[in-house]
């Protein structure tokens, strides 16, 4: 069974390969790079209109499709019974907990820069709207 972290550091071609074969591991930074990469969006303002509801609305939708690439790794990660699998129910579900936990940190640090960097988009907006009155 894969751990978060070397899950976190897959680039979005080797989740594809691993939910087709299983056979890829992790490389490093991916956390960091997919945060790097929604910033990078928000940054950019791809896809912006009024109120940065579209920059939102993308953003929940990469956080969506990285928490959906997550899970189908889980599931799909490895064919048969790990070798690694936990006897005791409670310490698997410690460890679901511990992972989910984890992972809804990182979605908060997500939305948090996606929320900032919005209202730092509508600045410009605002002073040109100033000046234009």
């Amino acid at each position: 069974m894969k751990k978060l972290e070397d899950i976190e550091r897959m680039s979005f071609e080797e989740l594809e390969k691993v939910s087709l074969d299983g056979g890829v591991s992790s490389p490093e930074g991916f956390g960091e790079r997919l945060e790097g990469a929604v910033a990078g969006l928000a940054a950019a303002g791809e896809g912006v209109k009024t109120k940065g509801v579209r920059l939102r609305t993308a953003a929940y939708s990469l956080a969506g499709a990285a928490m959906a690439a997550v899970l189908m790794l889980l599931v799909l990660g490895r064919p048969g019974t790990p070798a690694d699998s936990f006897d005791d129910p409670l310490l698997a579900y410690a460890e679901v907990q511990k992972s989910f936990s984890l992972i809804s940190e990182k979605m908060s640090k997500t939305t948090e820069l996606v929320l900032e960097a919005s209202s730092e988009m509508n600045k410009p907006k605002e002073i040109i709207d100033k000046i234009t009155k």
